[in-house]
């Protein structure tokens, strides 16, 4: 399957609201093909002054790269791939903000449900439940959404360097793309480990009343597996093509790292699978396409304080912020996703 079908399908399967904030694949293939329509980038002799008996204009010629990096249609291209990159980015910053306020969330409910004085509702523990799955779904498809978007830019560049027969793809994945939060998510990969070990313990503590998951709820969550096993393995075939990483390198060796648990099969069933890990995340103010490519890392696991904060629900019974959390993820999501 080509890519742009590839992303497509992903797309349709995410929340229509995220629609707008994907890596437009498209808008760059059409960058690139701007750039075969464009006027021929100036050129120059290839060996001009080297024959004292050349009587006429030097007819072979080669581009100019300083120019041809110049010219309009390479200008609109990276300025359009830099929007795209940026957009994305600031976009994966707030949903990984807003999935943190709900981890807390499902957190505080659950330490309040396993209290011995707490009386509890018939369906606590199945409201409890969904929470953690939607939440689960979500943290699924927020690492489909990093690791397509990386693909889509390399894939973009690789387009355009075939296209103009210049070098660049190398040089803005690893001084630009490879340091945007959706290339490196330790903070995502952690709350998707948690909701895992907190969906099988809510099942251990309900005993014989452990509700299994519904066929469409496990028809979704093994769609979005099998996407996600798909985008980890084209995206270590994209960096193998950039040139690979030893493995001694802290930034790839956790890639195939077996990090998360198929919640798919049943309610508290464990299957490990792979998943792509990076060990820490980094972010830069620019993006600029230049720049010092040993340029110093600031690893970091948390991204900025969310704009639901802790303070937002402390002053609220554990009971209310779990309702809460179901009101949000199975009630205004209704709808949203497309069925698979």
């Amino acid at each position: 399957m080509k890519f742009g079908k590839q992303l497509a399908k992903v797309v349709a399967l995410s929340d229509p609201e995220w629609a707008p904030f994907w890596v437009s694949y498209k808008a760059l293939k059409k960058r690139v093909k701007e750039l075969t329509e464009s006027p021929p980038a100036a050129t120059q002799p290839r060996d001009a002054g080297s024959s004292v008996n050349q009587t006429g204009p030097s007819t072979n010629t080669e581009p100019n790269p300083k120019e041809l990096a110049q010219s309009a249609g390479e200008v609109a291209f990276f300025r359009t791939l830099r929007a795209e990159v940026a957009k994305a980015s600031e976009f994966y910053l707030g949903m990984e903000q807003q999935m943190g306020a709900r981890r807390r969330r499902i957190k505080l409910g659950l330490q309040y449900l396993k209290q011995p004085t707490t009386v509890l509702e018939d369906d606590a523990w199945i409201k409890m439940g969904r929470a953690c799955i939607s939440l689960y779904k979500d943290l699924l498809l927020l690492e489909n959404f990093a690791v397509m978007n990386y693909c889509a830019c390399s894939k973009a560049l690789k387009k355009h360097d075939k296209t103009v027969v210049l070098d660049t793809r190398s040089r803005f994945m690893r001084n630009v793309v490879n340091q945007q939060p959706f290339t490196h998510y330790p903070r995502l990969l952690e709350m998707l480990q948690e909701m895992e070990e907190i969906f099988k313990e809510i099942d251990a503590l309900q005993g014989d009343k452990a509700r299994p998951l519904e066929e469409e709820e496990r028809l979704f969550l093994e769609a979005i597996r099998g996407l996600n096993q798909e985008a980890s393995s084209m995206q270590r075939e994209e960096k193998a093509d950039l040139g690979g990483a030893s493995t001694s390198d802290p930034e790839h060796s956790a890639d195939d790292q077996p990090a998360a648990r198929d919640a798919a099969t049943a309610a508290g069933a464990a299957c490990q699978t792979h998943r792509s890990a990076p060990a820490s995340a980094t972010v830069v103010p620019e993006l600029a396409s230049g720049g010092d490519a040993d340029r110093e890392e600031k690893g970091t696991d948390t991204a900025p304080s969310s704009k639901v904060s802790d303070a937002d629900h402390s002053a609220r019974p554990p009971t209310a912020a779990v309702a809460d959390e179901v009101a949000e993820t199975e009630g205004a999501n209704v709808g949203k996703r497309r069925r698979v």
